[in-house]
């Protein structure tokens, strides 16, 4: 497809829906195309709830985890906070995977299972040290979009902790994973 020679997932997608291999018909961003072409151009979207209660000198985190395969790429597109009955104050940011308790997120859309999973944790040492801390007044909720990406089969995470000891941390995750390129399995 002209301007898409490497973009596999564009070439399907355009194939799949249109029966054309070549040009991309006028008025169609592959970018903002319909949400229910996403799983032709092999984007699986996905979405996430947990919850890790408050333990004693511990602090408590949520977090997502790319997929075991080392050939997908998961990104995250938001995460929603909230503070029930008491302020919240939380870091978040990227961390080494460890955890206590992993399971898949849900899928957004029926025909494809995600492989991107997520966990919980609580360990006495603070995992986001130097991170700035978001604070939330009692009873708010807040949607943060972002565009994080999670590469390295089982070795990173994205996480929301606890800024002290003694929290209960839950978030709603959101976003979708896809086949990596092959020149994206290596950065130059």
């Amino acid at each position: 497809m002209i301007g898409f020679e490497h973009e596999q997932r564009y070439i399907d997608l355009v194939g799949r829906v249109f029966g054309q291999d070549e040009i991309v018909p006028p008025g169609i961003t592959l970018e903002t195309d319909p949400f229910d072409w996403w799983v032709l151009k092999r984007q699986v979207p996905w979405f996430a709830q947990r919850v890790r209660a408050a333990v004693v000198g511990q602090f408590s985190s949520v977090g997502v985890a790319p997929a075991v395969q080392g050939d997908r790429i998961t990104v995250i597109e938001g995460i929603v906070l909230s503070s029930v009955g008491a302020a919240l104050s939380v870091r978040i940011g990227p961390n080494p995977l460890t955890f206590d308790t992993i399971v898949g997120t849900t899928t957004r859309d029926g025909r494809r299972r995600p492989a991107t999973r997520v966990f919980d944790r609580a360990q006495a040492g603070d995992q986001l040290v130097g991170a700035p801390p978001l604070s939330l007044p009692a009873n708010t909720t807040v949607v943060i979009p972002l565009r994080w990406n999670l590469l390295q089969s089982g070795q990173t995470s994205f996480i929301v902790q606890g800024d002290v000891a003694n929290t209960q941390v839950q978030a709603v995750f959101w976003g979708y994973e896809r086949p990596l390129n092959p020149e994206e399995l290596s950065a130059d």
